[in-house]
């Protein structure tokens, strides 16, 4: 019986073995952080394979494949839905519905870009201030459980001879022999 030769990727990427690793080009995350200058110190990190982009300490956005995705909430989803974006799906399957695609003529458009980068970092930074909401009636408190240090288990002692047992002969209050 023949051997099926085994499927070549039909795209080329990191995990496609032959071939070469291709040098990043972090272009497009200058260009973001220029145009974002606006709003004070932007820095951008390398994360998972994409880029997270930063006002100070504040992580604010998601860069994947050349798309930029800021954080979003109930105030602020509304803007990315009328421009007919949706959330990052960094795989099929998997939806993160705090980070919106920001529209490319948005990213093109300084002011405006800046415009929506603030109204993400204010609505994160009012969102993390906001106390969060309290359990369910009935439900139990999440507590973490103490880890135990590692200790030798030990065996149950070995039940006693009916012999030996003071009671055995006895008669109970209700008639019965233990």
């Amino acid at each position: 019986m023949a051997t099926r030769p085994k499927p070549r990727p039909t795209t080329l990427s990191r995990n496609a073995p032959g071939t070469a690793k291709k040098k990043k080009d972090d272009s497009f995350i200058l260009f973001l952080v220029e145009q974002l200058g606006g709003l004070g110190t932007v820095s951008s990190r390398a994360m998972f394979g994409g880029h997270g982009l930063y006002l100070g300490d504040a992580f604010f956005a998601v860069v994947d494949e050349d798309r930029v995705y800021f954080w979003a909430d109930e105030s602020t989803r509304p803007a990315h839905t009328a421009h007919g974006m949706g959330p990052f799906t960094p795989w099929p399957g998997h939806v993160m519905d705090r980070y919106w695609e920001v529209p490319l003529d948005v990213v093109e458009d300084a002011p405006e870009f800046a415009r929506w980068a603030r109204r993400s970092i204010d609505a994160r930074a009012t969102a993390e201030t906001k106390p969060k909401r309290a359990p369910k009636r009935g439900a139990k408190p999440a507590t973490k459980r103490a880890s135990k240090p590692a200790t030798k288990r030990r065996s149950k002692p070995a039940p006693r001879p009916k012999e030996e047992n003071p009671l055995a002969g006895r008669t109970r209050p209700n008639g019965r022999r233990s």
